[in-house]
């Protein structure tokens, strides 16, 4: 059983159902996070990957990554929900520091949309107007469950947190796209934060963390 809210994107919908998962629509995300907690049944599980600390393992293997390809960016923007990749990048490395591999960690920015953006309201101590952003469905998290993780993260390396629009979210999916780069909206809201911020961030390293074919509804 996949419960999602109302306003996924009809394509990712319609990929559940073709997998011959039971599709079970909520009015919104909360809802759909709860409701598969509360219905489970007996010898049933909820997979969540938000706290499994396997999870933030494999999230790991990205910093390594980009270790090894000797990419040495100042800055590393991502698309921050629940911040499982923000923080299992942050961990990866603060353990290259430690071996001394590394002289620094990036500026470690997260990113989020206009319309929910707990963790630039936590950080910033303040409440943006705010603007739709649905386009970035990916990352319409009210409350994420490792925020604390999350500021201490983008504290740690002298980050920060970037709000984008749907006006800005969708020029650059289609930049992207023009690219070759076939991403969803929320990964593309990285790219339109580094448009406009490209002479703070530096040397930038964006993450593009989802496949647009399950969002072409959603753009066209």
């Amino acid at each position: 059983r996949i419960y999602v809210p109302k306003n996924t994107p009809l394509l990712k919908k319609q990929i559940i159902r073709l997998f011959g998962a039971q599709l079970i629509e909520c009015e919104s995300r909360s809802e759909a996070a709860n409701r598969a907690i509360v219905e489970l049944g007996e010898n049933e599980l909820y997979v969540g990957h938000a706290w499994d600390p396997y999870f933030l393992e494999g999230m790991k293997t990205a910093a390594y990554e980009i270790y090894e390809c000797k990419l040495n960016p100042d800055s590393i923007l991502l698309p921050v929900a629940s911040g499982t990749l923000l923080v299992g990048m942050y961990n990866a490395f603060s353990e290259l520091m430690k071996m001394n591999l590394i002289g620094e960690i990036p500026r470690i920015y997260a990113v989020q949309g206009e319309e929910i953006a707990p963790i630039y309201e936590a950080l910033n101590g303040k409440i943006i107007k705010p603007r739709s952003s649905s386009y970035a469905d990916g990352i319409r998290i009210v409350a994420p469950p490792r925020i604390i993780e999350i500021i201490g993260a983008i504290r740690d390396t002298n980050g920060g947190c970037f709000v984008v629009h749907n006006g800005d979210i969708l020029s650059a999916t289609k930049l992207l796209w023009k690219k070759g780069l076939l991403v969803e909206p929320t990964s593309a809201a990285p790219y339109a934060t580094y448009l406009k911020n490209r002479a703070k961030l530096g040397k930038t390293l964006i993450m593009l963390t989802g496949s647009g074919l399950k969002t072409v509804d959603c753009i066209q």
